[in-house]
């Protein structure tokens, strides 16, 4: 590990860090936040299933099984629109 990154703090390196990738590319954050209550992989329609993440589908009944990734983890408004249950909040 560079002794130098050693003595850097977490937010300090992940800001460096941004900074370079920002001068790079164009960096897009969405304003605000995922919110509400996944809808269970069990209450998944038929064929949606891999539509969810955190859900996955049984090969012998196509049963909707796993536990849906909760809305707050979810850090675009793309992604949280995808998930059954979850809606972006300005």
């Amino acid at each position: 590990m560079n002794t130098l990154l050693k003595y850097i703090s977490l937010p300090l390196l992940t800001l460096l860090t941004s900074v370079s990738i920002a001068t790079a590319d164009v960096v897009v954050v969405d304003p605000g936040h995922c919110a509400g209550t996944p809808t269970v992989c069990t209450a998944i329609p038929d064929g949606k299933c891999a539509n969810q993440k955190g859900c996955s589908s049984k090969e012998e009944d196509l049963k909707c099984i796993g536990t849906a990734l909760e809305c707050a983890s979810i850090v675009t408004s793309k992604d949280c629109d995808k998930q059954a249950g979850c809606y972006w909040s300005p």
